[in-house]
């Protein structure tokens, strides 16, 4: 489990990092205008979900912690919310979480616009990354790792651009396939957006 301590660490070093950003990638996070991210669904078990969560909060965007059972915020929060208008939902949660989100959001008349697959240690520390989602989008996420962005970083800065724009390309849902290697995690970011 991270500490206090660990927990400030990469808060104040993610802070650092963003403000070293190019302008481009700064004005995206700081621009009110871009966010399109109606709400931010996360799995508060792992400590980079809730980072990114706190960070994406900071922008307006509402966000809801679970701890593997998602129905309740759907039905409760979600779905009246998405009767009364059009809503991006993001997220970064496990496999099986995602899998119950894509498929009530399905219903909702919503669909996956992004997914990304993160394959961490149990220490939160990266091993891999893969990101389904327009090639543009790809491209800079990877630059941004490639720069030595956090990856919860690199994460948001695709999830909230996607969110404010009308994307064109679908992903099929992922299989749900959730079993981990020994010592390792998967954290699973998306976006479900309206279908056209």
């Amino acid at each position: 489990m991270t500490n206090r301590r660990q927990f400030l660490t990469v808060s104040i070093a993610t802070s650092a990092l963003v403000t070293s950003l190019p302008v481009n990638a700064s004005a995206l996070l700081a621009n009110s205008s871009t966010m399109a991210l109606g709400d931010f669904v996360f799995d508060n078990r792992f400590l980079p979900a809730s980072q990114m969560a706190e960070n994406i909060g900071q922008r307006s965007t509402r966000t809801y912690p679970i701890s593997g059972d998602v129905a309740e915020l759907w039905y409760d929060e979600l779905a009246p919310a998405i009767a009364k208008g059009p809503r991006n939902i993001g997220g970064l949660t496990t496999l099986g979480e995602l899998f119950v989100m894509a498929r009530l959001g399905h219903d909702a008349g919503l669909t996956l616009a992004m997914h990304g697959s993160h394959q961490l240690t149990t220490d939160g520390l990266p091993i891999s990354h893969t990101l389904s989602a327009p090639a543009r989008n790809r491209r800079r996420f990877t630059a941004a790792l490639a720069s030595g962005a956090p990856w919860t970083f690199a994460v948001q800065s695709e999830l909230l651009a996607l969110a404010s724009r009308s994307v064109t390309d679908r992903f099929e849902i992922p299989d749900l396939i959730s079993n981990d290697p020994a010592g390792q995690m998967t954290l699973h970011s998306w976006l479900l957006t309206p279908r056209a």
